[in-house]
Order: structure tokens, then sequence, then C-alpha cells
């Protein structure tokens, strides 16, 4: 069984400090990973490199591969799978 974290437009809300502690406490937990205890971080969230733009990310452990899955709007009339 994996354990999946997700946040959703969520970030920009937080503090810098609290936004820093999340996730390094979700890379902390990823390191703790073995292949039977799976950790996956789903996050969709502005693009840093277009911000009129949202991305669904896929972080997944042991590993700490990072996948971007899907480009959208910040309203998801379309989103775009890759």
């Amino acid at each position: 069984m994996a354990t999946v974290v997700y946040h959703t437009i969520g970030w920009p809300y937080l503090p810098d400090a609290v936004r820093v502690s999340a996730e390094a406490t979700i890379a902390a937990a990823g390191g703790r990973t073995d292949p039977a205890t799976p950790l996956a971080l789903l996050s969709f969230e502005t693009a840093k490199a277009d911000p009129s733009r949202t991305e669904l990310h896929l972080t997944q452990w042991p590993g700490g591969e990072r996948r971007l899955l899907a480009r959208s709007s910040h309203h998801p009339i379309t989103v775009h799978w890759l």
C-alpha cells in the first residue's frame, strides 16, 4: 500500500517558513521509504515557468523521481495530459 500526499493551489497561501517545513517533512518521509512502503506526492500548483498556468507533478519514493503529468489553467476547463 502506498501513502499519497497531495496539495492543490495551496502553497502560495502558506507562509514561506511553513511551506519550507512541509516540503522538508515530505522529503524526509520519502527518504525513509522502501519498496514495501512507497510514498507519492501529487502537487497541482502554479507553474514556475508560466504563472498563468498550473502543473500537476507526481513525485515518488523511494527514489524521489518527479514527473510532470499535466498542464492546465488555474480554473481547469481543459487539462492537457502529458
